[in-house]
């Protein structure tokens, strides 16, 4: 048979049925494909090194913000005894803990980071070992990554989102000292702060 549009068509099933002519031919191609493109690269390399922490008098310590300890009571030293100058104490206090509080946050904010990169390392480490044939290893090496990446997704959002409270704690702490000192310089304002 000479027919030229019943040998296209004959030529088009044998593409679609892979090298031995059989459909299971084509699955095998098609698996073999799908997991050499799964796979990670073996000439890739080791995941990259984490940034190092900063280390001698550039470290920072995880609860003191300073080498230098000054007690609360010498920061925010009492002023004069009226209605004021407590007010402005404890201002003083509430912006020297909030400072504080941010700073630890972001202290443990920066330990979890750590713990993540090296989560990530182990699972890209693990995916390296992994072969062309370990499919199911794979799609649940890459689950693993997808979830660590959705959890960093959320510390990071979840830092941003104490960060900006802090700074609109601290802004408000500073407005109110403000408010008050202006108040007492003009003589004639109230020298206590809106309530909300």
């Amino acid at each position: 048979m000479n027919d030229r549009i019943t040998q296209d068509e004959i030529r088009r099933v044998q593409d679609r049925l892979g090298n031995d002519g059989t459909v299971t031919g084509r699955l095998n191609d098609l698996n073999r494909d799908f997991n050499r493109k799964l796979q990670i690269d073996p000439q890739g390399g080791s995941t990259p090194e984490m940034i190092a922490a900063p280390t001698g008098d550039e470290a920072l310590d995880t609860m003191l913000p300073s080498t230098t300890v000054v007690a609360i009571d010498q920061l925010c030293t009492a002023g004069a005894a009226t209605m004021l100058g407590q007010q402005q104490q404890q201002l003083c206090r509430e912006l020297a803990n909030t400072e504080l509080a941010q700073y630890r946050f972001s202290m443990r904010m920066f330990e979890r980071a750590s713990q993540n990169y090296s989560r990530l390392k182990q699972l890209e480490d693990r995916r390296r070992g992994l072969s062309a044939d370990d499919y199911a290893n794979i799609q649940y090496n890459t689950n693993e990554v997808l979830a660590l990446t959705a959890l960093m997704d959320n510390d990071r959002d979840r830092y941003n989102t104490y960060m900006a409270a802090y700074d609109a704690r601290v802004a408000h702490i500073k407005n109110s000292q403000a408010a008050l000192t202006r108040n007492a310089l003009k003589g004639g304002g109230s020298l206590s702060l809106p309530t909300f």
